[in-house]
């Protein structure tokens, strides 16, 4: 990057596959290096860098007299104490020598975090660091973290990073399941990727952007990071679940400034999202954890609770197959007062054969609804995409 290197690692392979009793090993494209389909375990790691490097990992930090100086220590204690956020490493300390216990050498950082089935860590001599505390329901506050190098300062920058990570947590916390580990981290990689405890985002993702990375990823440690999934055999179900609590995010936290409705998952997603959530914080996650296989416990415990909530309000669309192919829904909704919700449903949703029903989370009534609206799959007629409402 600009203003130094910063180094990631994740997805350690080769690993084994997880097995279930149901389906045998799980041996897809997504089963054997894939995070969110593995079993869990206890990850006790260390990462021996140059002492000048910086390392934020999954976890929580076992040797902090080791690798930080006395006053980081201070400062990482006052952070999880209070709310407001507190610079471990300032923009002007980020890159210089007394930010670190030793000038020469290498520094090895013990890492230690219990039932996941992913860890992944980022290093950097130009990492600038924050931190600040965030409550969970019958817990002691854990800590949300940022780390970035200088270059994405200013402006709609990662100057308020930290504060992402804080809020989402502390949201989905409270509405779905309290966060389980000790701390939280986003920090800048070359892509978006979400591990147990520890989210990537791009540099190039400021301001808004930031924002839509930081919470969709987050809510990984929750979907699947307590309910388990196979991402081969219910693609829509850890996605949907995301996005649902995405969703939630962009519409609590920040009353709509950054809102864009986006779905995937189709219909199970909007009628089991929030069943789900609901389960998890009656207290249902032993439940979850506890059932035979972990890799399908999921999709039992979405079926289980699919009757008991479904959307409060909005519409219905019956989709049909004209032909005999399947294909994925691409969709644009326009309601009468302007919104537009677009879906993205995948193919799998035929599954159950033709038609399809899909509720729609929209506010007002419908005045248009378009299949495939950029006309990006193959179609005979383009022509009959649109349906538009007879009372506009």
């Amino acid at each position: 990057m600009e203003s130094g290197p910063v180094y990631g690692i994740g997805h350690w392979c080769p690993r084994v596959a997880a097995y279930s009793d149901q389906n045998g090993w799980a041996s897809g494209a997504s089963g054997i290096a894939e995070a969110s389909h593995a079993e869990y375990g206890s990850f006790d790691y260390s990462i021996t860098v140059p002492a000048s490097f910086i390392v934020a990992g999954s976890g929580t930090l076992m040797n902090p007299s080791k690798v930080l100086t006395s006053d980081q220590r201070r400062r990482l204690l006052q952070a999880q104490s209070g709310d407001q956020k507190v610079a471990i490493i300032t923009p002007n300390e980020a890159g210089t020598p007394n930010t670190r216990p030793q000038q020469s050498g290498t520094l090895t950082w013990r890492f230690q975090m219990n039932g996941v089935r992913d860890v992944a860590w980022a290093a950097s001599p130009e990492f600038i660091w924050s931190g600040a505390g965030f409550s969970r329901p019958g817990k002691q506050n854990a800590l949300a973290m940022s780390y970035y190098p200088p270059s994405t300062m200013g402006g709609a920058g990662w100057n308020r990073a930290t504060y992402h990570a804080q809020k989402s947590a502390a949201l989905y916390s409270e509405r779905v399941a309290p966060f389980p580990w000790n701390n939280t981290t986003i920090v800048t990689g070359p892509d978006s990727e979400a591990f147990p405890g520890l989210s990537i985002c791009p540099p190039s993702a400021t301001g808004k952007a930031l924002f839509s990375c930081t919470v969709r990823n987050q809510s990984a440690s929750w979907f699947p990071g307590i309910v388990a999934s196979d991402p081969d055999r219910n693609p829509w179900l850890s996605a949907g679940l995301r996005t649902y609590l995405s969703t939630e995010a962009h519409r609590l936290l920040y009353d709509g400034a950054f809102y864009s409705r986006q779905y995937t998952g189709g219909t199970e997603t909007q009628t089991t999202a929030r069943a789900v959530a609901r389960r998890l914080k009656n207290g249902d996650s032993r439940s979850i954890l506890a059932a035979p296989s972990p890799s399908t416990s999921a999709t039992a415990f979405v079926r289980s609770v699919k009757p008991a909530f479904g959307p409060k309000h909005g519409a219905r669309a019956q989709l049909s197959l004209q032909k005999k192919m399947p294909m994925p829904v691409r969709a644009r909704v326009v309601e009468v007062d302007g919104d537009t919700l677009n879906l993205h449903l995948p193919v799998e949703i035929w599954r159950e054969g033709s038609p399809c029903t899909v509720s729609l989370d929209t506010d007002s009534p419908i005045k248009t609804f378009t299949i495939d609206p950029n006309r990006v799959l193959p179609d005979a007629n383009y022509a009959n995409n649109t349906w538009t409402s007879p009372n506009p």
